[in-house]
């Protein structure tokens, strides 16, 4: 992993200490985060969210991600900003978008 990666994922950590990161063969990088809070409409406190890093990020926006809302089955969405900036945008951005996509969404 590239250590810009390196350190986005570290400042991800401060806010999300419960995440798992496996670097893949092809080149991507799959992070989990467990006890993803939710807001109460959700008809769940938490989940676990997992989200999958193309190989070639930052440069390669990430798309989607995974949320885990019936047991262990995943719910895919298939989710990105209008732009992506790898100058200004990050991991830890990329999260917080996710967790606004959850405030404005309803099940």
């Amino acid at each position: 992993m590239l250590p810009t990666v390196i350190e986005q994922i570290d400042r991800v950590k401060q806010d999300y200490p419960d995440i798992e990161v496996v670097p893949q063969p092809d080149g991507s990088i799959r992070i989990l985060i467990k006890n993803f809070s939710l807001p109460s409409y959700w008809g769940r406190d938490k989940t676990n969210i997992l989200i999958s890093l193309p190989p070639g990020y930052p440069q390669a926006m990430p798309s989607g991600f995974q949320a885990q809302l019936d047991g262990q089955n995943w719910t895919g969405y298939c989710w990105r900003p209008a732009s992506w900036d790898p100058s200004r945008d990050n991991l830890w951005k990329w999260i917080k978008l996710i967790e606004k996509f959850f405030e404005e969404s309803h099940p």
